[in-house]
């Protein structure tokens, strides 16, 4: 205790704490460069990725759909699952056997996923937040940080690939048919897709694609890092305060069941069809226009309109191509219907719909 009544630490006590924080920055920046090597150093063993025409038109969607330029396709033994790296050249890296494993739908899932992640350059981003976190690795509020930037990240992804390219439901069972092929060991123990297991948030992942939960706007982005910032710059100031402990945010999603329509009738036997009485024509996709294919298909899609002639549980049952499809899938969204009649009463039905595409 010095004269003043503040407390101060021995000289030797000082330099005890600063050797113990050096060999901390030093054993986490090790494991980082460790982390980064072992990332890139698979790319030497890959090769160039052969796909199905099926397939090559999914990827070709994907790519055209999130503009992405210059990728590189590869498949590598040592990759545990589709992997999106590179620093400037962009690179999708997938198991040998990914694509022969996969159903055509859950392939459009989980690469509309990682062209996101592409999208979003998230390879250095997740680089740079790990750098910028070295100093302060070793306190329990940087990893609560960077778990809640991976929840975040893989969220945001998900909203990306169902606000336009696939269907939310259809991509909802994706996940759970590829965590199921996890489970069961198909691409072996240590593998991942479509960041399945990032930030252990999976089922809140397929309540908030259920559940057509809001977007996340620029708003909560930002505040989100600028919340971050501040709470590493508090600890550095105050290196020997108690650290303040942070409840991650609740989810916005509410505990309504997924199913808010009740019993689904069929027309016939007194239930009368619902009128559609909004549409809106579907567009003929970006990729096949540019190509200048002239081609001409329908797309059989079934749905549940709800007893206040909302379409509900859209999902594919007669397919065209997967990228007709997706802008089938968007257009029905948009209608708006007369409901159903039982009794005079509105109740939800399920129907067929067919969206035509015509070359013009």
């Amino acid at each position: 205790m010095t004269p003043g009544g503040v407390f101060a630490l021995p000289a030797s006590w000082m330099w005890c704490l600063l050797a113990c924080y050096a060999v901390t920055l030093i054993y986490f920046s090790g494991r980082l460069v460790v982390k980064f090597i072992a990332a890139v150093g698979i790319l030497p063993s890959a090769s160039p990725v052969s796909f199905t025409p099926e397939q090559d038109e999914i990827w070709q969607s994907c790519a055209c759909a999130f503009e992405l330029k210059r990728v590189r396709v590869l498949a590598c033994a040592k990759a545990r699952g589709p992997l999106a790296l590179g620093l400037r050249t962009p690179i999708l890296l997938l198991p040998p056997n990914f694509a022969s494993i996969c159903t055509p739908q859950d392939f459009l899932s989980a690469i509309a996923h990682e062209c996101a992640h592409l999208k979003r350059l998230d390879f250095q981003k997740n680089l740079f937040y790990e750098v910028a976190g070295l100093f302060l690795a070793f306190h329990p509020v940087t990893r609560v940080i960077q778990s809640g930037i991976a929840q975040t990240r893989e969220m945001i992804c998900d909203g990306m690939v169902t606000k336009e390219h696939v269907e939310a439901g259809s991509y909802a069972r994706s996940l759970l048919r590829l965590a199921a092929a996890m489970a069961v060991g198909s691409w072996g123990p240590d593998s991942y897709a479509v960041g399945i297991f990032n930030g252990n948030v999976l089922e809140k992942r397929i309540m908030r694609i259920r559940m057509k939960s809001q977007k996340t706007g620029a708003t909560m982005k930002y505040g989100l890092l600028i919340s971050a910032a501040a709470i590493l710059s508090s600890t550095v100031v105050g290196m020997a305060a108690m650290a303040v402990p942070v409840v991650p945010q609740a989810g916005s999603q509410d505990n309504t069941q997924p199913n808010t329509y009740g019993h689904v009738y069929s027309v016939g036997h007194g239930v009368s069809a619902p009128v559609p009485f909004h549409t809106v024509p579907a567009k003929y996709p970006k990729a096949v226009r540019e190509k200048n294919e002239k081609l001409d298909g329908i797309v059989v899609l079934g749905l549940v309109v709800d007893a206040k002639g909302m379409p509900q549980d859209i999902h594919v049952v007669k397919s065209f191509r997967s990228d007709f499809d997706a802008q089938a899938v968007k257009a029905v969204k948009q209608y708006r219907f007369r409901p159903a009649m039982l009794s005079g009463k509105p109740v939800a039905v399920s129907i067929k719909i067919e969206v035509n595409f015509k070359w013009y």
